[in-house]
């Protein structure tokens, strides 16, 4: 089964369904190492950013466009 067809079927389970699947999703991401999740991992050999992502994503975006103004 395609994740597209997993997704489609989502809106047809009960709540009780739909809470099994969350638990199950929740069960796998937990167990999966974080460096198997970029999203999750992307930061942690990074010791010149903060330990948040969000806070370590807002200085990134902040350098890059610093750099940006420095080129023109």
């Amino acid at each position: 089964m395609s994740t597209e067809e997993i997704i489609a079927e989502l809106p047809r389970l009960s709540a009780v369904e739909l809470a099994r699947v969350q638990a199950k999703l929740k069960e796998l991401v937990d167990a999966t190492p974080a460096a198997a999740h970029p999203a999750l991992g992307m930061w942690k050999d990074r010791t010149d950013l903060p330990d948040d992502s969000v806070e370590a994503s807002k200085m990134l975006r902040e350098r890059m466009m610093r750099r940006t103004d420095e080129a023109k």
